[in-house]
C-alpha cells in the first residue's frame, strides 16, 4: 500500500510514502499527532523487504514439501518462511503532511539513564506500534499540545509489543525519552497535567498498581486500586482531556457461591484527582518569568533556524513540566500566530511528480508524461501556468522566501514566446539535476 496525499481540492493526489503497512479493520497503519497541524507518524516497509516478500511468495507457490500424518495421511504443505512484514516495521515521521518523512530519533538514554548508541537512521531508529500489531494505540489529545505516548523499542525494526517500552515526546515529535521499561496502557488528562499508566501484562508485584506523574513522566507515584487478585486491562479519560478523572478497567476471576466454576468479573474504577493536588497553577498570563507555572512553546521540526511548522510560528501557552500544579477544567490556552518565509520543508511534489528519495528533500521528479505545450483555448493576450514540479503544502500560509511556484507564461504564437519557452524548460531541467 502507499501512503498518498491530496491537493487542497482533494480532487488530485501524489505518492507520499511507499509500501505503508494497512489492515482491513483499521486502515493505513499511520496516525495524526492531534493538537499540531502536519505531524503525522506512519509504519512502513523498505523497498529491499518488499522485493524479499514478493520472491518468497513466488518460491512458496512453486515449493512444496510432502509431509505425512497419522491422522491426515499424506498430503502436502507450504514451507513455512519468515514472516518478513512482522520483523521488517519501520517507523516514520513527517512534519508537512507527508511532503517528507524522517527516521524517528532515538533517545540518547533509557530510563535507567543507560546510554543508548542510536544514529537515528537505516540502521537504528526508534520504532513506535500506532495500531497495527498492538493492543494500545500511539496517544495524543489536542488539549495537550506537543505530548505523545507510544510503545515501542530503539533498534532497526519494530519489535513485539511484550518487548515494548513505554516512550514520550514533549515537542510533537522531534525528541524523545523513554519513561518506562516493558508495554503499559496509558492515559492523558488535565490539558497534559497528569498521566497515568499500568503494565499490560500481568506481574505479580503490580497486579493491581498504577502508577501516576505530575511532571510528564520525570517521576512517578504508585496507586494500589485493590489487593485483590485483578488484571487492569484499560485507562480511559474524556475525549478533550481537560478533566482529572479516569477511569480503569479491570477484570478478577472469582468463584461465588452460587458457582460451580469461576467467572471473570469486570470492575470499572475512578481515579479522581481534583482532591489529591490542591494547588491550581498561576502566571498563565506572564508565561516563562520566574514564579510562572507556565512556558512559551512552539512546535518545529527541530531544524535549525526560525521554529515553524506549515508556514508559521504557532506559539502555545502551556504547563511548565516541574510546575505540580492543576490546569483545570476551566483552561483555556492562550496561542499566537506569526507568519514564516518558505522554505523547502512548505513543499511537496506536484501532480505527476515524486520524490527520488520520500526520506529525504531530494527534488521532485516527473513520472509521467508531463505536457508544457500551451491549452488549446491559450489565446494571445492570455496566460497559462507551468508546474515546477512543487506544490505548497495544503493548509500551509508561509509567503516570501524560497518559491516553487508555477511559472506564468503568456500565451502567443511567436518564436520569441516559444523560444522562451524553450529555454525556461531548460533551466527548470537544468536545476533539477543540481539537486540530484
Amino acid at each position: 500500500v502507499r501512503c498518498v496525499q491530496e491537493t487542497a481540492t482533494g480532487i488530485r493526489y501524489t505518492l507520499s510514502l511507499k509500501h505503508c503497512l494497512a489492515h482491513a479493520s483499521i486502515g493505513g497503519d499511520f496516525m495524526k499527532v492531534n493538537g499540531i497541524e502536519g505531524i503525522y507518524i506512519a509504519n512502513a516497509l523498505d523497498d529491499k523487504t518488499v522485493k524479499q516478500i514478493i520472491n518468497q511468495k513466488e518460491q512458496q507457490e512453486n515449493e512444496e514439501e510432502e509431509w505425512e500424518d497419522e491422522e491426515m495421511g499424506k498430503g502436502t504443505r507450504k514451507k513455512m518462511k519468515k514472516n518478513l512484514v512482522v520483523d521488517n516495521i519501520h517507523t516514520y515521521i513527517t512534519f508537512n503532511k507527508g511532503g517528507s518523512w524522517r527516521y524517528i530519533t532515538a533517545p540518547k538514554v533509557d530510563s535507567k539513564k543507560k546510554v543508548i548508541n542510536c544514529a537515528g537512521n537505516e540502521d537504528c531508529s526508534l520504532q513506535l506500534h500506532l495500531r497495527k500489531f498492538t493492543t494500545v494505540p500511539m496517544l495524543s489529545h489536542k488539549n495537550a499540545h506537543g505530548i505523545i505516548l507510544a510503545l515501542g523499542n530503539v533498534g532497526k525494526s519494530l519489535d513485539t509489543e511484550a518487548r515494548s517500552n513505554v516512550f514520550l515526546s514533549r515537542d510533537g515529535g522531534v525528541t524523545w525519552e523513554e519513561i518506562a521499561k516493558g508495554p503499559h496502557v496509558y492515559d492523558i488528562a488535565d490539558h497534559g497535567g497528569i498521566m497515568v499508566q499500568t503494565r499490560l501484562y500481568k506481574l505479580k508485584e503490580n497486579i493491581a498498581d498504577v502508577f501516576y506523574s505530575w511532571n510528564e513522566g520525570l517521576t512517578w507515584e504508585t496507586l494500589r486500586l485493590s489487593n485483590m487478585n485483578i488484571t487492569i486491562q484499560d485507562i480511559f479519560t474524556e475525549p478533550d482531556s481537560s478533566t482529572q478523572l479516569f477511569l480503569i478497567r479491570a477484570d478478577s476471576y472469582e468463584i461465588r457461591e452460587d458457582e460451580e466454576e469461576g467467572s471473570k468479573y469486570t470492575t470499572i474504577f475512578v481515579l479522581n484527582f481534583e482532591k489529591m493536588h490542591e494547588r491550581i497553577c498561576g502566571g498563565i498570563h506572564s508565561p516563562g518569568v520566574t514564579g510562572s507555572d507556565y512556558e512559551i512553546w512552539s512546535p518545529y521540526d527541530g531544524r535549525h533556524g526560525q521554529p515553524c511548522l506549515m508556514g508559521r510560528r504557532i506559539s502555545y501557552t502551556r504547563r511548565k513540566r516541574e510546575a505540580e500544579c492543576f490546569n483545570g477544567i476551566l483552561f483555556e490556552r492562550p496561542v499566537s500566530v506569526e507568519i514564516c518565509k518558505c522554505t523547502e520543508e512548505d513543499y511537496e511534489c506536484d501532480f505527476g511528480f515524486a520524490r527520488k528519495d520520500t526520506l529525504s528533500n531530494s527534488p521532485c521528479v516527473a513520472h509521467i508524461n508531463i505536457s508544457y505545450a500551451p491549452p488549446v483555448n491559450c489565446t494571445p493576450g492570455s496566460y497559462y501556468t507551468v508546474t515546477m514540479g512543487y506544490r505548497k503544502v495544503a493548509g500551509d500560509t508561509c509567503q516570501g522566501g524560497i518559491s516553487h511556484d508555477p511559472i506564468v507564461i503568456p500565451c502567443s504564437g511567436s518564436w520569441f514566446a516559444g523560444t522562451k519557452l524553450i529555454i525556461l524548460l531548460i533551466g527548470i531541467i537544468a536545476v533539477s539535476y543540481t539537486h540530484l
